[in-house]
């Protein structure tokens, strides 16, 4: 698919962040402040995931795979 193209080209070029979004309008841009902001916050993440399905910030019992 074309966002793992993109990825892998965004790494070769050396980038440390690489946001992916729906360009449906389901996602609001202006979002992605908030998520680079706990990102810059804590510089130890690998990943922030921003979800709608999430109620009130919590993983609501969600497994991440490694």
């Amino acid at each position: 698919p074309a966002y793992l193209a993109g990825f892998e080209w965004a790494l070769g070029q050396g980038y440390d962040i690489i946001c992916e979004m729906d360009m449906d309008g389901s996602h609001r841009p202006a979002d992605l402040v908030r998520l680079l902001d706990a990102m810059r916050r804590d510089r130890v993440v690998d990943l922030v995931i921003g979800s709608r399905r999430v109620q009130f910030g919590r993983d609501a019992g969600m497994a991440l795979v490694p």
